[in-house]
């Protein structure tokens, strides 16, 4: 049997078939982006994050979330909390502070004070507390508790053009006419 032996011309040979392309699994609705603390995770402490956050499990402590932060229907929190976006879903005993919203879902149970611009309470939502609104702060960086934020630097003394025309004018020596007699 050699490569031209008729033999194989029986044999009729195709190229294998390109695999198919198997499509990524749908992301979970508990966590679109960002980190998550599972079910079966404990946390006591401090909980500082970048990022979206989705907490699962059970938390002790503070939270501090630059972005949404999501408490799932599964979740136990006794923190004091500070976001920007956050949605509760499960139960939270301690003060939440949101910068932007913060949402109460149907599941959600809340034992605790709100300060926030804007607060969305669902059918079903369990809440005890109080609720201070306030403006919404323009690039208002949240902060951790305790943690005091730098001085905004003083604004440089205006310009002798910035102080308008009587200004500039009283320092420039004026020309008086002297006349000749």
């Amino acid at each position: 049997m050699g490569w031209f032996d008729n033999d194989d011309k029986d044999r009729i040979r195709t190229a294998p078939s390109a695999p198919k392309a198997v499509a990524p699994p749908p992301p979970s609705p508990r966590a679109a982006s960002g980190s998550t603390l599972g079910e079966r995770v404990y946390v006591n402490g401090t909980i500082t994050c970048d990022e979206d956050l989705t907490i699962l499990g059970k938390v002790e402590g503070q939270i501090h979330a630059r972005e949404k932060l999501l408490i799932a229907k599964q979740a136990d929190v006794q923190a004091l909390i500070k976001g920007t976006k956050v949605l509760v879903e499960g139960t939270v005993k301690g003060d939440v502070h949101a910068a932007e919203t913060l949402v109460l879902g149907a599941t959600a149970s809340l034992t605790g004070n709100i300060r926030t611009p804007s607060l969305q309470v669902r059918d079903g939502a369990y809440f005890k507390g109080s609720v201070e609104m306030e403006p919404a702060a323009v690039d208002k960086p949240v902060s951790p508790i305790g943690e005091k934020r730098p001085k905004e630097a003083a604004a440089p003394p205006p310009t002798e053009a910035a102080r308008g025309p009587s200004a500039a004018a009283a320092k420039t020596p004026r020309k008086t006419p002297v006349s000749a007699g």
